[in-house]
C-alpha cells in the first residue's frame, strides 16, 4: 500500500542550472534555427561567413571538408572541439548562480512563455514524460554522440504541460522585469529570456512538483538520447548532471500547432494519376477545392496534375478508435501505405515532409517540378497529443509542427566535467 501511494505521489521534477549565453553583442550572431528544422546543406548555407553560428556547435558536420559517413566520429569531435572554442573564447558566458529562466517567443498576434530548465531522466524512465512518437535509432545514436562528446545539452527539449495558474502568476512576476536577451530573428519572432531569482526559481520547482505529467511535444530523439546517456552514466557510477536535461516547458493553451505536410515522389509501377485518384474512392470522398483551405477534420486538400482536390474520410463515426481521430494516421492507414506502397513513411526514399511554416505553396512547387502527388493535411490539436500520449498510443512520424519555435545557441547548459 505504501509503494502505491508513493508511486501516484510521484511528479515532475525539474531542476536549475548555470546556463552559458552569448556575450550581448554576438547574440544575433550565435542564435540558429533548431538542428532539426534544416538539412546539413542549409545549415552549411546558414551558417556561412559567420563563425559564431552556433549551427557549428549542434551540426558540426558542416565544418568537416573531407568526405565522411553522416554520424562519423569526426563529426562529433568537431562538435566538441566547436563548443569548446565558444567557451574558452567567450563567446558563451557563464551565469552568476544556478536558476531556472523563462523564455518568451512572440509572432505578430501570438506570445508563449516557457519555462527553461532541467527536466529528469528519471521522469522520462518511469513516463511522467510523456511520448506520442517512435524515435528511429540511428538519429538517437547520432544525438546520444553528440552530446556525450560535448559533455553538454546545447539544445532545449520542447514540453507541454497542462496549463496551471500557479504557474502562469510566477512567470508574470518574473517577466515584469527587463529580459536580459531580446532577439528578433529573421522571420519577425521576437524572442525574450529572464533570469528567475533564487527564490521564483525555488517557487516554480515547487509549483512544478504538483504537475503529474510533462509531454514530449518536440525533440523525442534528444529525449530519448539525454536518458540513454543519464542512464549510462548512472550505471557506470557517475550520474551527475546527466540525471537532467535541457528543456523548455509550455503551457497547452499557448502553444500552436500547423500542418506537417507530404509530397510523393513518384507513384509505384503500373499506378497512374487517374488510377490513383479512383483507387481512392474506397475510402475518400473527392469533391472540388479551389484553394487548399481545409475547414473539417478528416479533410485533406491533394495536390495532383497541376490543381487541387479535396477528400473527405469516409470512415469517421462515433465508434472510431483514437488514432482515427488524427488526420497524418487516417492519411497513412488508408492511402500511403495501400495505395501508394509506403509501409514505413519514416523510412521511405519516396515521400517528403513540409512543415506547415513552408506553407502550400511548397507542394506546389514540387509537384510542379516533377513530384507525383502531395497532401496538406489539417494540424493536429495539443488536445490530440495529450489524449494519444495518455493512452500510450503513437501518431505517424511528422505529425505535429509547432510554431514558434525556439531558437539555439541562446541559453546552453553544461554537464559535469565539460
Amino acid at each position: 500500500m505504501i509503494g502505491l501511494s508513493y508511486k501516484a505521489l510521484r511528479r515532475i521534477s525539474i531542476c536549475p542550472f548555470v546556463g552559458f549565453s552569448p556575450r550581448e553583442d554576438l547574440v544575433k550572431l550565435i542564435a540558429s534555427p533548431l538542428y532539426d528544422v534544416i538539412n546539413s546543406s542549409e545549415a552549411k548555407n546558414f551558417a556561412k561567413g559567420n563563425e559564431y553560428s552556433f549551427l557549428h556547435c549542434t551540426k558540426p558536420e558542416i565544418d568537416i571538408e573531407s568526405q565522411v559517413g553522416s554520424y562519423d566520429k569526426q563529426i562529433y569531435s568537431k562538435g566538441k572541439s566547436n563548443l569548446s572554442k565558444f567557451i574558452n573564447n567567450n563567446w558563451l558566458l557563464p551565469d552568476t548562480e544556478s536558476r531556472i529562466y523563462i523564455y518568451s517567443i512572440r509572432k505578430e498576434s501570438h506570445i508563449q512563455y516557457g519555462v527553461l530548465c532541467g527536466s529528469s531522466v528519471s521522469d522520462y524512465e518511469s513516463k511522467i514524460i510523456k511520448t506520442h512518437e517512435l524515435t528511429r535509432e540511428v538519429k538517437v545514436q547520432d544525438r546520444f554522440s553528440l552530446i556525450q562528446a560535448q559533455n553538454a545539452n546545447t539544445e532545449p527539449v520542447m514540453f507541454l504541460y497542462k496549463h496551471n495558474k500557479n504557474i502562469s502568476n510566477l512567470i508574470s512576476q518574473i517577466t515584469s522585469n527587463k529580459p536580459f536577451i531580446t532577439y528578433l530573428d529573421n522571420d519577425n519572432s521576437e524572442h525574450c529570456i529572464w533570469k528567475s531569482s533564487q527564490n521564483y526559481t525555488k517557487a516554480v520547482i515547487e509549483e512544478f512538483a504538483k504537475v503529474p505529467f510533462s509531454y514530449v511535444a518536440d525533440g523525442h530523439h534528444r529525449t530519448e538520447a539525454s536518458a540513454r546517456l543519464g542512464k549510462l552514466r548512472r550505471k557506470n557510477g557517475i550520474p551527475g548532471d546527466s540525471e537532467y536535461f535541457l528543456s523548455l516547458l509550455f503551457p497547452d493553451n499557448q502553444l500552436q500547432v500547423m500542418e506537417y505536410n507530404r509530397v510523393i515522389k513518384q507513384f509505384p509501377s503500373g499506378v497512374t494519376s487517374k488510377s490513383f485518384i479512383k483507387s481512392l474512392e474506397e475510402n475518400f470522398c473527392i469533391f472540388t477545392l479551389d484553394q487548399p483551405v481545409l475547414k473539417e477534420k478528416n479533410t485533406f486538400a491533394m495536390y495532383i496534375e497541376g490543381k487541387w482536390i479535396g477528400l473527405r474520410w469516409v470512415g469517421n463515426d462515433k465508434n472510431q478508435d483514437l488514432l482515427e481521430n488524427i488526420d497524418s494516421y487516417i492519411l497513412t492507414k488508408y492511402c500511403l501505405k495501400p495505395l501508394l506502397g509506403i509501409e514505413d513513411i519514416s523510412k521511405s526514399e519516396n515521400i517528403e515532409f513540409i512543415g506547415g511554416i513552408r506553407g502550400s505553396k511548397e507542394i506546389v512547387k514540387k509537384c510542379n517540378e516533377g513530384f507525383a502527388v502531395g497532401f496538406v493535411l489539417r494540424p493536429v490539436s495539443v488536445q490530440d497529443i495529450i489524449d494519444v500520449s495518455d493512452s500510450g498510443l503513437i501518431m505517424p512520424p511528422k505529425s505535429t509542427w509547432f510554431e514558434p519555435k525556439p531558437r539555439s545557441g541562446l541559453v546552453v547548459r553544461l554537464l559535469d566535467n565539460f
